[in-house]
């Protein structure tokens, strides 16, 4: 992965189970499909600080970047698809464990 700006707000448009499963360290969860200015401005009151979205596979994070802009939000980066334990429909196959500890 690319290395992110300082400061940047990692959000995670992923169900709640899925973000319960494994997330990055210090993002915040934000419902892709509840995405609206009341709820945003309360998580996100900063129109102007870095925020990079992301998902599952970017199928969820592209949308929920544009609609982030779309409400003002002027340096929102799609980072797409980032592979996290809990994923819907995610599969194990190698056996191996690809769990996030959680502190």
């Amino acid at each position: 992965m690319k290395r992110l700006p300082q400061g940047m707000i990692l959000v995670d448009v992923r169900s709640q189970e899925e973000y319960e499963a494994g997330t990055l360290p210090g993002s915040i969860r934000l419902d892709c499909f509840e995405i609206e200015e009341d709820t945003v401005r309360a998580l996100l009151p900063d129109r102007n600080a870095p925020i990079g979205v992301f998902c599952h596979t970017g199928s969820r994070s592209a949308p929920a970047a544009l609609r982030l802009t779309a409400l003002g939000y002027t340096r929102v980066v799609d980072l797409g698809g980032i592979p996290l334990p809990g994923a819907e429909g995610e599969q194990e196959e190698s056996g191996m464990d690809k769990s996030v500890p959680k502190e």
